[in-house]
C-alpha cells in the first residue's frame, strides 16, 4: 500500500492541471507572448536596456517581436485546438485565419530609409499599422484564454462539493479492500 500512498501524494497538485509537460509547453507559449508583447511596445524587455540601445535596433527588435508574437500565437492555437470543446473550435479557426492575414501584412510596418552617403540603412515603423496589427493579435490572445481555461488547460475546474481528502480516503479504502 506504500506505493499507492506515494502515488496519490505525488499527484496532488491543488488547482493546477497535472499534465505537466503539455501544460508547460502551453505556459511557455503564453510567457513568450508576454515577453514579445513587451518587446513590441518598447524594443526591449527591460527598462535599463531601453537606454542602452539605439532607436534603429529597438525598431528592428519591435518588428521581430511582432512577427514572433504572431507565430507563437499561431503555434499556441495549433497546440490547444484538439483539446478545446467542440463549440469553441470554430472561433479558434477564425482566429488562426486572422493571424495568417496579419502575418502577411506585417512587412508593411517596416520603413527602410537608406543614407547613401553614409551607406547606412535606418528602420522606422509605421506606428499606426504596427499598433493595429499588435492590437489584433493581443485581442486574439485574450479571447483564446477563456476556451483554454474551459478545457482545463490553464486551471483545472473545481467542484465546490468535491473534497479531495475524502476522495483520497475513498481511493485508499478501495485499494486496501479490493487490491
Amino acid at each position: 500500500m506504500g506505493k499507492y500512498k506515494e502515488l496519490l501524494e505525488s499527484s496532488e497538485t491543488g488547482n493546477w492541471n497535472v499534465a505537466a509537460g503539455y501544460v508547460r509547453l502551453l505556459m511557455q507559449h503564453l510567457i513568450e507572448l508576454h515577453e514579445n508583447e513587451k518587446i513590441a511596445y518598447f524594443g526591449t524587455i527591460s527598462l535599463p536596456d531601453e537606454f542602452m540601445l539605439d532607436d534603429n535596433t529597438k525598431n528592428i527588435a519591435r518588428i521581430k517581436a511582432l512577427r514572433r508574437y504572431a507565430k507563437t500565437l499561431e503555434m499556441l492555437i495549433r497546440d490547444v485546438k484538439f483539446a478545446l470543446r467542440k463549440n469553441d473550435r470554430p472561433s479558434i479557426d477564425k482566429f488562426k485565419e486572422e493571424i495568417v492575414r496579419v502575418q502577411k501584412l506585417i512587412p508593411m510596418v517596416e520603413i527602410k530609409v537608406t543614407n547613401s552617403r553614409e551607406r547606412k540603412e535606418t528602420i522606422t515603423i509605421d506606428e499606426q499599422k504596427f499598433d493595429k496589427f499588435l492590437s489584433i493579435l493581443i485581442n486574439i490572445k485574450e479571447q483564446i484564454l477563456s476556451p483554454m481555461n474551459r478545457a482545463d488547460l490553464i486551471f483545472v475546474g473545481s467542484d465546490a462539493d468535491w473534497d479531495p481528502i475524502e476522495y483520497k480516503k475513498q481511493i485508499m479504502h478501495r485499494l486496501s479492500t479490493q487490491g
